[in-house]
């Protein structure tokens, strides 16, 4: 393999022969608020991430309505994660970090 091919392998989906793109924290974690928010039995609590030149950690806490398969959830969570923001972005996504805080109970009204 030859030192250029080499260098392009290594090399950021950010960056080119005209330049850098730089992609803040807050960009991922809008993408992320967007990708998962028709899914349902959820509440969004916090999105955080970790944007690197190569590849993106994601912290997810959220709250989960009673009754839920906790399992089916943050799988569902995790593959519309992936594939939003490798899509958009062209980074990898390392690692996705899934922090329920709370369970969401229905209201005496029948909600």
């Amino acid at each position: 393999m030859s030192e250029t091919e080499q260098q392009n392998q290594q090399r950021s989906p950010l960056q080119s022969d005209r330049g850098t793109t730089s992609i803040s924290s807050k960009i991922v974690e809008q993408i992320i608020e967007r990708a998962v928010g028709d899914v349902e039995g959820i509440r969004v609590d916090n999105i955080s991430s970790d944007v690197g030149q190569h590849e993106v950690a994601v912290d997810f806490k959220m709250k989960m309505e009673y009754g839920r398969n906790l399992s089916e959830l943050t799988s569902q969570l995790r593959e519309r994660i992936r594939g939003q923001v490798e899509s958009m972005t062209g980074l990898r996504v390392k690692d996705q970090n899934v922090i329920v805080t709370d369970i969401l109970f229905p209201n005496a009204s029948g909600e």
